[in-house]
This record gives structure tokens, sequence and C-alpha cells, in this order.
């Protein structure tokens, strides 16, 4: 059974800008400028591409559940911190265990509420080529489908040391989980699509799962697709980001509500097969 993940809270609508250069966060940004990127906390070390730090067997766990420190928030063992970054106009509600971690909603007309949370680079996060399992649980009403939205990803589609990401995919609200990595000294990327939607306003945890020669993906337990394609090595210096790729205008905002998001990376052996799940219906 996965290891409990843990709540990033929902940060306070007024929370001041001295209080978050005080904690070591960006505050929220202008509304023409994003914030900045944090710097990694890790030193870079010749990973693929050349700038990665190591990998190592780790975890990231985080519940939305109690309110943030300074704009940021703690993970279960207190070594990782997820700090927000936002961009204008935006109001944050308060969040419980009950609603969770609420995105911005659907929007078409600019000026945008975008939302993002963003935990510096560290070699714990970067798998290399071990079993690994990540995701989220979540809620995405109907009327907040989107034609993609970003849940939680480390490095992007052009990251020479590759990538991992679950995103919701189009307006059926289809999770899929993407691994990129450099295999026999090739960049290969396995998309897992879910045959289950989960933009149905009700809970659900979604869980990718990254063997020595698949990608499954888990929705509440249960398999719900594959892709048999060994990926190699997954080693870069990007942050963590959940909810949004980042503040531009395309930045594949999530619109809907996070109780928790976990990485976890295997000392040896396969991830087990199942995550901890909501039942259906809470």
């Amino acid at each position: 059974m996965l290891p409990d993940v843990k709540v990033f809270s929902r940060v306070m609508a007024g929370l001041a800008a001295g209080a978050l250069l005080a904690s070591g966060c960006a505050g929220p940004a202008s509304s023409d400028t994003p914030s900045p990127t944090p710097t990694p906390t890790a030193t870079p070390t010749g990973g693929p591409g050349g700038s990665a730090t190591p990998p190592q067997a780790g975890e990231i766990r985080f519940r939305f559940e109690t309110p943030a420190t300074g704009g940021c928030y703690r993970d279960v063992a207190d070594l990782f911190k997820a700090c927000v970054r936002s961009k204008a106009p935006l109001t944050i509600p308060e969040v419980t265990l009950e609603t969770g971690l609420d995105f911005p909603a659907f929007c078409t007309a600019e000026p945008c509420d975008r939302l993002m949370l963003e935990v510096p680079d560290a070699p714990e996060l970067n798998p290399g080529e071990r079993p690994f399992r990540f995701g989220a649980e979540l809620m995405l009403r109907p009327e907040d489908r989107s034609t993609g939205s970003n849940v939680v990803e480390k490095g992007f589609f052009d990251d020479p040391g590759g990538q991992w990401k679950l995103q919701i995919d189009g307006r059926g609200g289809r999770p899929s989980c993407v691994v990129q990595g450099v295999w026999d000294g090739k960049r290969v990327t396995a998309r897992a699509y879910a045959t289950r939607a989960v933009g149905d306003g009700r809970w659900h945890t979604v869980t990718c799962v990254r063997t020595e020669s698949a990608v499954v993906i888990e929705v509440d337990g249960a398999e719900q697709g594959r892709a048999d394609l060994p990926t190699g090595t997954v080693v870069n210096t990007a942050p963590v980001v959940i909810g949004a790729k980042n503040l531009q205008t395309d930045n594949d905002q999530f619109h809907g509500a996070l109780r928790a998001v976990f990485l976890h990376v295997e000392k040896d052996g396969a991830p087990e097969p199942t995550a901890a799940v909501t039942p259906p219906g809470t």
C-alpha cells in the first residue's frame, strides 16, 4: 500500500508579501509578471543532459488540510516545501479536508486567475532508472473541464533529462500519465491513457506507476491503461510543479481541486500495485 500522502493546505487570500519573503518563498506575482522560479536546493552534477543531480530513493507526501506557513506548505517528513505562485487577480478560499485546495475555475476571457505550487529540485525527486509512482487525489467538476490541464509534473517535454507528469486530457476529463526518459542513448516517451474519466465532480485517486518495462495508470486503485515501453533514466533540474506548468497565458491550468499529491521512488524492486484510495462517492 502506498505510504499515506500529505496535504497541501490552501493559502489564505491576504498573505502579506513581507511574510512570504521572510519564509524564503516568493510572494504572488504582479498581474503582468510571473513569480520567479526558486533556486534548486540540490547542486547540479552530470546526469542525463549533464545538468541534474543523481537520483536517490525518496518521496514527497503532501495533503491539503491546514493553512500554509508564509505561503509555503511542508511535506509530512518536513523535508520539502511547496510554495504558492499566483497571478493577479486571484482570490483563494480557505482549505478543508472536504474541499481540498481549489484551483481557479475554467476561464475563457482574460484576465484569468492562475495558480500553481512549486517544489524546488532535489535528488530524491529524480527517479533515475528506479521504479516509481506519483499521482494525486483530485476532484474535477464537469463545468471545469478544459482542453488539457497539468496536475503535477517534473520536467518539460523538451527537457534533455526527461519528465514525469500526470495530466487531464481534453473535455472528456480522462487522465493520462507521461514518463519521458533516456533509454539506450535515445529519448523515449511512454503515455498511458485511462479508459475511465474523472471529470464527474467526485473525488478520485489517480496514480501513475513506472516499472522497468511499462507505465501504468490507476484510478481508485484499479488499472485503467498502460504503455508497455521502457523509459530508462529520468533525471532533470526542473522543480516539481502542481496545478499548472507556469503562470503564462497558455499554462495548462488545472481547474479542479486537490486533496493530496505524492511521489514515491523505490529503493529496490517494483512499486506496490495499489495506491491509497479514497472510496468512491466520498
